[in-house]
Parts: C-alpha cells; sequence; structure tokens
C-alpha cells in the first residue's frame, strides 16, 4: 500500500474513533491542512483513495499514432498545436500538443522543415567591400562600433545609448 493512503486512512480511523483535528494532529504531527482536508473528503465520500480522473489519453493505439505522422508528414508547416487542434476536433481524438510533439520526436519528424539559412547576395557582399574600402583608411570612421544589422544595412553603435542606428 502507498504510503499516502496509509497516512490518510491513520486520519479518517483517528477520527471516526472520535479524535478531534488537533488531537490527529498531535498525534500524528501531520499538517493540519491535510488532516482537515481528508477527514472532510472521507466524511463526503467514506473512502480516502484518489478520484479516477478524466482528461486527455496518455497514451494513444498504434493508428491514431500512424494517423498523426501522416498528417503531420503531409502538413509540413502546421504546428504542432495546429496539429492537435486538427485531430481534437475534427478527428474527435482528444490529443495535446505535447503529446504530438513526443510521438514525432519518436521518430525524428519533429524537424520536418529544413532550415534555410539565407547567403549574403552577390551585389550586397559587392556593396559591403565597396563601402569598406572606401573607408579604410578614414580615421574618424569608428569600425570597431560598426554592426551589420542585415544583408545590407549597417549601423554604429553609440556607447551613450547602446542603440544601432
Amino acid at each position: 500500500m502507498d504510503f499516502r493512503i496509509a497516512y490518510r486512512y491513520t486520519v479518517a480511523v483517528l477520527h471516526d474513533l472520535g479524535y478531534f483535528e488537533n488531537e490527529i494532529i498531535n498525534i500524528t504531527r501531520f499538517r493540519r491542512s491535510f488532516v482537515s482536508h481528508w477527514i472532510n473528503v472521507y466524511a463526503s465520500t467514506g473512502d480516502v483513495r484518489d478520484a479516477r480522473r478524466i482528461g486527455r489519453l496518455r497514451v494513444v493505439d498504434e493508428e491514431v499514432r500512424e494517423q498523426i505522422i501522416e498528417y503531420a508528414a503531409a502538413n509540413v508547416h502546421a504546428s504542432l498545436r495546429d496539429i492537435a487542434h486538427h485531430f481534437t476536433t475534427e478527428a474527435r481524438i482528444p490529443v495535446s500538443h505535447m503529446h504530438v510533439k513526443r510521438i514525432l520526436n519518436a521518430d525524428q519528424l519533429f524537424q520536418r522543415l529544413e532550415r534555410v539559412i539565407p547567403t549574403i547576395k552577390q551585389a550586397s557582399q559587392h556593396e559591403r567591400l565597396r563601402f569598406a574600402t572606401d573607408y579604410a583608411h578614414d580615421p574618424h570612421y569608428p569600425w570597431k562600433k560598426a554592426v551589420f544589422l542585415d544583408e545590407i544595412h549597417f549601423g554604429v553603435n553609440d556607447r551613450r545609448s547602446r542603440n544601432s542606428r
């Protein structure tokens, strides 16, 4: 038997024997909130076991798992929440987005889209090089503060405001 259930039964039995809440706390050294809660639960239900809970399924069968994988592979731009919403509303299968994530991670399908890293365009590269050669020997240009903001724009970091301009 689980110790938590044993502690609850201890409180219930002592209460049935006629002990008051303060006496049960002194005998068992349990917290007041624990003792009063389980006295009330035992008085209303007659039992101290955990109630059966309902909610989303923690485990789905293999058929639903395959449906989730197929749907995710067919809809590569759908987010985890979109996939879970589809199955919860349209397919009437209650599944959370975290459960979808676990299923897709198990099959290495979570990163369905390849990440495309944009490269600097040839024209932008020439523009940067032209600017650099024009100002390379200018002692008044603060090169140490220059920050490229994207592939075309750059700014000078001002120490006073720390904002790129």
